[in-house]
Order: structure tokens, then sequence, then C-alpha cells
């Protein structure tokens, strides 16, 4: 998962610099903060719906130009976001790991009669 979210917050970078010229100063300064928190694992949600959110502005502005690595960009966010953090986060650290217990069924409980 570690690596899922270095990747998905070094696309996200690499996609807001390859826009360069044609997206505004603004979205590059106010991209930063959710690549960074991306990349530590902080508000793992929060920071994916951020990142998902102005990879659709960069897009907009920037056109079929970088569209490649903005639509690598959301896809490793989306996965990020649907995963979640993992063990080696910042998040992990505050909120506890997440553990799925999967319970047996009733008809694996009790043996055949």
């Amino acid at each position: 998962m570690a690596i899922l979210r270095f990747s998905a917050a070094g696309a996200g970078i690499a996609s807001v610099m390859i826009g360069g010229e044609n997206c505004s100063n603004w979205i590059c300064i106010a991209f930063l903060p959710f690549g960074l928190a991306l990349l530590l694992g902080v508000l793992t949600p929060v920071s994916c719906i951020g990142a998902l959110a102005f990879q659709g502005v960069i897009i907009y502005e920037v056109g079929t130009a970088g569209i490649a690595h903005c639509a690598l960009s959301i896809l490793l966010a989306t996965a990020v976001l649907m995963l979640g953090p993992g063990a080696y986060s910042i998040d992990a650290r505050l909120f506890g790991r997440r553990r799925v217990v999967v319970r047996k069924t009733i008809a694996e409980r009790e043996p055949p009669k």
C-alpha cells in the first residue's frame, strides 16, 4: 500500500508539473498539500478526493496534452481511495489498523448429520 500511495502522489505531482505553462500557478501550489498528505498517508480519503478534484481541473485546463499522466494519477488515486492508507501510514497510527474478520457460515460451524 505504501508503494501505491507513493506512486499516486508521484504521478499527481508529475501531472501538475507536466501541465506547467498551461496550468495556473494556484493549481500547482494548491495540489502540493494533497500530494504530500497522500504521500504520508494523512487523512487519506480527503487527500484522494482533493487530488482527484485537482486532476479534473488539470485535465480541463491542459486538454489532451497531459491526459495520459492525469489518467494514471486518477486511476492510482482512485485505487488508494478504495483500498485505504495501509499499515505504514500516519492514518494507521492515528486511527488503528483496519482488520477484516471473516466469520464461518452456519454450514461450516455445524458438522453434517
